[in-house]
């Protein structure tokens, strides 16, 4: 049996590219490096929960997940597929 291990982020910043919009705070981030204090890539899988209903935070999903695919291919980790959930 295999476990693997991640890093759990909560309220933490994700600015990428503030003059595309790309700027704010995830709900939930989880990356690939588990052990970890500071957010570093590759960030796998994006979290956003809107009590509501799916569509009011649509926009803001793919956005997110378009700004971690640009935060991962900075960071040299270009090949990292992002989830969304």
């Amino acid at each position: 049996m295999r476990v693997a291990l991640v890093g759990l982020f909560s309220g933490v910043p994700l600015d990428v590219d503030p003059g595309k919009g790309l700027n704010g705070v995830c709900d939930f981030l989880l990356t690939k490096p588990a052990r970890q204090f500071i957010l570093s890539s590759p960030v796998v899988v994006i979290v956003e929960a809107k009590n509501d209903n799916l569509r009011n935070g649509l926009g803001q999903c793919i956005a997110a997940t378009y700004a971690a695919t640009l935060y991962n291919q900075r960071a040299g980790s270009a090949g990292a597929t992002v989830w969304v959930l």
